[in-house]
Protein backbone atom coordinates (compact mmCIF):
# COMPACT_ATOMS: atom_id res chain seq x y z
CA UNK A 1 0.00 0.00 0.00
CA UNK A 2 1.84 3.29 -1.16
CA UNK A 3 2.61 5.58 2.10
CA UNK A 4 0.21 8.02 0.33
CA UNK A 5 -3.17 5.98 1.38
CA UNK A 6 -1.61 5.12 4.73
CA UNK A 7 -1.72 8.61 5.61
CA UNK A 8 -5.19 9.33 3.95
CA UNK A 9 -6.48 6.35 5.93
CA UNK A 10 -5.03 6.80 9.37
CA UNK A 11 -4.91 10.56 9.34
CA UNK A 12 -3.06 12.97 10.40
CA UNK A 13 -2.39 11.37 13.79
CA UNK A 14 -0.03 8.81 11.90
CA UNK A 15 4.03 9.39 12.09
CA UNK A 16 5.52 11.13 9.37
CA UNK A 17 9.06 9.16 9.48
CA UNK A 18 7.63 6.04 7.62
CA UNK A 19 10.36 5.77 4.75
CA UNK A 20 8.09 5.05 1.52
CA UNK A 21 11.07 1.70 1.09
CA UNK A 22 10.02 0.76 4.56
CA UNK A 23 6.81 0.08 3.30
CA UNK A 24 7.47 -1.47 -0.14
CA UNK A 25 10.22 -3.58 1.84
CA UNK A 26 7.49 -4.86 4.29
CA UNK A 27 4.89 -5.54 1.62
CA UNK A 28 7.95 -7.56 -0.30
CA UNK A 29 8.54 -9.56 2.33
CA UNK A 30 4.40 -10.34 3.68
CA UNK A 31 3.91 -11.86 -0.01
CA UNK A 32 7.42 -13.43 0.26
CA UNK A 33 5.84 -15.29 3.72
CA UNK A 34 2.67 -15.94 1.66
CA UNK A 35 4.00 -17.74 -1.56
CA UNK A 36 6.36 -19.81 0.84
CA UNK A 37 6.24 -23.62 0.66
CA UNK A 38 4.39 -25.17 3.71
CA UNK A 39 7.89 -26.35 5.05
CA UNK A 40 9.53 -22.84 5.07
CA UNK A 41 9.90 -20.30 7.80
CA UNK A 42 6.30 -19.80 9.60
CA UNK A 43 4.58 -16.60 8.76
CA UNK A 44 4.36 -14.36 12.05
CA UNK A 45 1.13 -13.05 13.63
CA UNK A 46 -0.11 -10.42 12.03
CA UNK A 47 -3.30 -9.46 13.70
CA UNK A 48 -3.79 -6.40 15.30
CA UNK A 49 -5.45 -5.67 19.09
CA UNK A 50 -7.53 -2.31 19.20
CA UNK A 51 -6.59 0.00 21.76
CA UNK A 52 -8.72 2.15 23.77
CA UNK A 53 -6.96 5.83 22.23
CA UNK A 54 -7.75 7.51 25.42
CA UNK A 55 -8.43 7.32 28.90
CA UNK A 56 -12.43 7.61 29.80
CA UNK A 57 -13.90 8.32 33.29
CA UNK A 58 -17.21 9.62 35.08
CA UNK A 59 -17.17 12.92 36.71
CA UNK A 60 -17.37 12.58 40.52
CA UNK A 61 -17.06 14.95 44.43
CA UNK A 62 -12.88 14.78 45.40
CA UNK A 63 -13.45 13.27 48.62
CA UNK A 64 -10.55 15.02 49.85
CA UNK A 65 -11.90 18.25 49.37
CA UNK A 66 -12.90 19.14 52.92
CA UNK A 67 -16.81 20.32 51.30
CA UNK A 68 -16.89 17.05 50.30
CA UNK A 69 -19.14 15.98 53.19
CA UNK A 70 -21.05 19.24 53.89
CA UNK A 71 -21.51 20.93 50.78
CA UNK A 72 -20.74 18.70 47.99
CA UNK A 73 -22.20 20.76 45.38
CA UNK A 74 -19.41 23.26 46.05
CA UNK A 75 -16.57 20.74 46.70
CA UNK A 76 -14.06 20.23 43.84
CA UNK A 77 -14.73 17.78 40.74
CA UNK A 78 -12.58 15.40 40.00
CA UNK A 79 -12.58 12.67 36.79
CA UNK A 80 -12.25 9.10 38.11
CA UNK A 81 -10.93 7.10 34.58
CA UNK A 82 -12.42 3.47 34.72
CA UNK A 83 -11.08 2.73 31.54
CA UNK A 84 -7.34 4.27 30.80
CA UNK A 85 -5.80 4.60 27.10
CA UNK A 86 -4.26 1.77 25.81
CA UNK A 87 -6.75 -0.58 27.25
CA UNK A 88 -7.37 -3.89 24.64
CA UNK A 89 -10.84 -4.16 23.00
CA UNK A 90 -13.51 -5.14 24.22
CA UNK A 91 -13.19 -3.68 27.66
CA UNK A 92 -15.19 -3.88 30.81
CA UNK A 93 -14.19 -2.02 33.93
CA UNK A 94 -16.23 -4.22 36.23
CA UNK A 95 -18.11 -2.32 38.49
CA UNK A 96 -16.49 0.49 40.30
CA UNK A 97 -18.02 1.84 43.44
CA UNK A 98 -19.42 5.49 43.62
CA UNK A 99 -21.91 7.51 46.24
CA UNK A 100 -24.83 9.52 46.33
CA UNK A 101 -23.86 13.20 47.48
CA UNK A 102 -26.86 14.40 49.33
CA UNK A 103 -29.84 12.38 51.43
CA UNK A 104 -33.05 11.15 49.06
CA UNK A 105 -30.95 11.65 46.51
CA UNK A 106 -33.53 11.26 43.52
CA UNK A 107 -31.63 11.15 40.84
CA UNK A 108 -27.21 10.28 40.13
CA UNK A 109 -25.96 12.56 36.61
CA UNK A 110 -24.17 10.46 35.25
CA UNK A 111 -21.48 12.26 33.09
CA UNK A 112 -18.91 10.68 30.70
CA UNK A 113 -15.66 12.25 30.30
CA UNK A 114 -12.58 11.61 28.05
CA UNK A 115 -8.76 12.54 28.74
CA UNK A 116 -7.47 15.15 26.28
CA UNK A 117 -3.83 15.27 26.20
CA UNK A 118 -1.50 12.20 26.10
CA UNK A 119 -1.35 11.89 29.59
CA UNK A 120 -4.35 10.63 31.99
CA UNK A 121 -5.26 13.25 34.32
CA UNK A 122 -7.80 13.62 36.75
CA UNK A 123 -7.80 17.36 36.75
CA UNK A 124 -11.22 18.38 34.99
CA UNK A 125 -9.64 21.06 32.51
CA UNK A 126 -7.42 17.93 31.60
CA UNK A 127 -10.81 16.24 30.06
CA UNK A 128 -13.37 17.07 27.64
CA UNK A 129 -17.09 15.69 28.23
CA UNK A 130 -18.46 13.33 25.48
CA UNK A 131 -22.10 12.11 26.97
CA UNK A 132 -24.02 11.60 29.88
CA UNK A 133 -26.96 9.76 31.21
CA UNK A 134 -29.63 9.51 34.11
CA UNK A 135 -30.19 7.09 37.04
CA UNK A 136 -33.41 7.50 38.82
CA UNK A 137 -32.83 6.36 43.01
CA UNK A 138 -36.02 5.48 45.26
CA UNK A 139 -36.58 7.74 47.58
CA UNK A 140 -35.10 7.79 51.25
CA UNK A 141 -31.64 6.89 50.67
CA UNK A 142 -29.10 8.30 53.23
CA UNK A 143 -26.48 10.86 51.58
CA UNK A 144 -23.26 8.50 50.37
CA UNK A 145 -25.68 5.41 49.99
CA UNK A 146 -23.59 3.17 47.51
CA UNK A 147 -23.73 3.52 43.27
CA UNK A 148 -21.81 0.81 40.88
CA UNK A 149 -20.56 2.10 37.42
CA UNK A 150 -19.18 -0.42 35.10
CA UNK A 151 -17.80 0.48 31.48
CA UNK A 152 -17.77 -1.48 28.97
CA UNK A 153 -15.88 -0.35 25.55
CA UNK A 154 -16.52 -2.25 22.22
CA UNK A 155 -13.69 -2.52 19.42
CA UNK A 156 -16.13 -0.20 17.35
CA UNK A 157 -15.86 2.56 20.12
CA UNK A 158 -19.05 1.87 21.52
CA UNK A 159 -19.05 2.95 25.34
CA UNK A 160 -21.79 1.13 26.69
CA UNK A 161 -22.46 2.53 30.82
CA UNK A 162 -24.23 0.81 33.58
CA UNK A 163 -24.89 2.10 37.05
CA UNK A 164 -26.76 -0.04 39.78
CA UNK A 165 -28.11 1.43 43.38
CA UNK A 166 -27.57 -2.11 44.79
CA UNK A 167 -29.92 -2.32 47.72
CA UNK A 168 -33.05 -1.41 45.06
CA UNK A 169 -31.71 -2.70 42.16
CA UNK A 170 -32.67 0.32 40.65
CA UNK A 171 -30.42 0.56 37.26
CA UNK A 172 -29.91 3.04 34.54
CA UNK A 173 -28.16 2.33 30.78
CA UNK A 174 -26.97 3.91 27.91
CA UNK A 175 -24.83 3.80 24.77
CA UNK A 176 -22.61 6.90 23.11
CA UNK A 177 -20.16 6.18 20.71
CA UNK A 178 -16.94 7.57 21.10
CA UNK A 179 -15.50 10.38 18.98
CA UNK A 180 -18.55 11.90 18.07
CA UNK A 181 -19.32 15.62 19.74
CA UNK A 182 -21.96 15.75 23.01
CA UNK A 183 -24.50 16.75 20.72
CA UNK A 184 -24.51 13.58 18.78
CA UNK A 185 -24.10 11.09 21.00
CA UNK A 186 -26.92 8.84 20.77
CA UNK A 187 -28.08 8.02 24.55
CA UNK A 188 -31.36 5.22 25.07
CA UNK A 189 -31.55 6.34 29.35
CA UNK A 190 -33.08 2.96 30.98
CA UNK A 191 -34.76 3.66 34.47
CA UNK A 192 -36.21 1.30 36.56
CA UNK A 193 -39.79 2.63 37.62
CA UNK A 194 -39.78 2.75 41.51
CA UNK A 195 -43.59 2.28 43.53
Amino acid sequence: MPLADIYRRLGDAVERDIDEFDVDRGAERLAAWMQAPADAEPVPDLSATALSSRAIGVKAVDSQDPLAVDNPIRAKAIIVHLLSANTPLPADSGPYPFSTAVRNQRLLEIEIWEQTGPVESSDVEHNIQIGRGVLRLPPGLPAHSSIEITFSLSEAGTLGVHAVEPNSGAQGRFELQIGETVAAVRADIVGVELK
